[in-house]
C-alpha cells in the first residue's frame, strides 16, 4: 500500500508541476523511481518467502540489508 501511495503522490506532484505550479519535476520523478525500487524489493521478498527463488536458483536470494 505504501508503494502505491508513493506512486500516486509522485504522479499528483508531476501533474501539479505540469500545470505550472511551484513543484519541481525532479521530486516527482524521484518518487516514481523509489516506488519502482520498493516494488522490486517487495516482489523479491515475496519470492524468497514463498520458496520460489530456492526452487529456481537452488538457494534463496539475499535482497536488501542482511545482518551478516
Amino acid at each position: 500500500f505504501i508503494t502505491i501511495a508513493l506512486w500516486n503522490a509522485a504522479s499528483n506532484h508531476l501533474q501539479r508541476a505540469a500545470r505550472g505550479g511551484s513543484e519541481k519535476v525532479l521530486w516527482g520523478q524521484l518518487g516514481r523511481v523509489l516506488a519502482v525500487a520498493s516494488g522490486i524489493l517487495a516482489l523479491g521478498s515475496f519470492a524468497n518467502l514463498s520458496g520460489l527463488t530456492t526452487l529456481i536458483f537452488g538457494k534463496p536470494l539475499f535482497i536488501g540489508i542482511s545482518g551478516g
